[in-house]
C-alpha cells in the first residue's frame, strides 16, 4: 500500500503537485514545506532531508516523509523529536497532511502508524498531537493510532481551540 520515503528529487514534481492542489483547494501551506524563493530544488531537498541535523534558530530536529503510491506522492508527515514551548502550545511531535484528493482512503492513518514505528521514533516515550476539534478526519486519524485525548484549549496566536492528544509509546 503506502510506503514513507525521505524527500528525494525523483518525487520532488509529484510533491510539488500536491502542494499546487493544496493552494487549490484554498487550504494552507505551511512555511517551510515548500521552497522559499531564494531556495533551489537542491537546496530544498537538502533541508528536508538534513533536518535532524542542520537546525536553524528555533527549530528542532525532525524527520521529513513523503507518502508514496506508485511513485505518487499521496502526503507528506513529519516528527519533531523534541518540543519548544512554541509546539507544545500548537504543532506538537507530529504535523501530516493528505492530498485533497486522496482523502478518505485511511492514508494519514497508515502515515501516523508508519512514522510512529520508525526506530527514531520508537525511543521516545510519548508524542503530542494537536488538531483542530472540527477536524473529524484528524480525530480519527490519531484515535485509530492509540492517541488518548488530553484537553482543549484557545491558541491565541492562531486564533482557535485546539485538541491536545497523547500516543504512549513505551
Amino acid at each position: 500500500m503506502i510506503e514513507l520515503r525521505r524527500p528525494s528529487a525523483e518525487l520532488l514534481s509529484s510533491y510539488l503537485d500536491m502542494m499546487e492542489e493544496f493552494r487549490a483547494n484554498n487550504e494552507k501551506v505551511w512555511e517551510g514545506t515548500v521552497p522559499s524563493e531564494t531556495e533551489s530544488s537542491r537546496d530544498f531537498l537538502k533541508r528536508l532531508q538534513n533536518s535532524e541535523l542542520h537546525l536553524s534558530q528555533g527549530d528542532v530536529p525532525s524527520s521529513v516523509y513523503w507518502a508514496v503510491i506508485n511513485e505518487r506522492v499521496m502526503g507528506r508527515i513529519s516528527i519533531r523529536y523534541e518540543l519548544t514551548e512554541y509546539l507544545i502550545e500548537f504543532g506538537g511531535n507530529i504535523g501530516y497532511e493528505v492530498r485533497p484528493s486522496a482523502r478518505g482512503k485511511g492514508f494519514a492513518t497508515e502515515m501516523l502508524k508508519l512514522v510512529l514505528e520508525t526506530p527514531q521514533t520508537q525511543k521516545m516515550k510519548q508524542v503530542l498531537l494537536t488538531c483542530s476539534p472540527d477536524n473529524e478526519a484528524s480525530i480519527k486519524t490519531i484515535l485509530k493510532n492509540k492517541g488518548e485525548f488530553v484537553r482543549t484549549a484557545f491558541v491565541e496566536r492562531m486564533k482557535r481551540q485546539t485538541n491536545y492528544y497523547l500516543i504512549r509509546l513505551s
